[in-house]
């Protein structure tokens, strides 16, 4: 019974082994991206992932150069500045 419910909710599914069709999955994926990359948010990671990876899947979609902020200088500086030793309680 919650095989055939499961199957009614999401046609794409495949019977009891719980995997979906891979152009199902594509799309969605796609669909996902194209709405999440119609802006670019420079300050959101995962924006600035939706939009790079929607640049290398689909040609028509750029994201201009320089619109993703970089930093420069050493790993040390972008580092925590927690120490690398725990705390000793008095």
């Amino acid at each position: 019974m919650a095989c055939a419910a499961l199957f009614l909710a999401a046609p794409a599914c495949v019977p009891f082994d719980g995997l979906v069709a891979e152009g199902w999955w594509y799309a969605r994926q796609h669909e996902y991206l194209s709405y999440a990359g119609e802006e670019l948010a420079p300050g959101s990671l995962l924006n600035i992932l939706a939009n790079l990876e929607l640049e290398r899947r689909d040609p028509r979609h750029v994201v201009p150069a320089g619109a993703v902020p970089t930093t420069r200088g050493t790993p040390s500086s972008t580092s925590s500045s927690r120490s690398a030793t725990p705390a000793t309680s008095t």
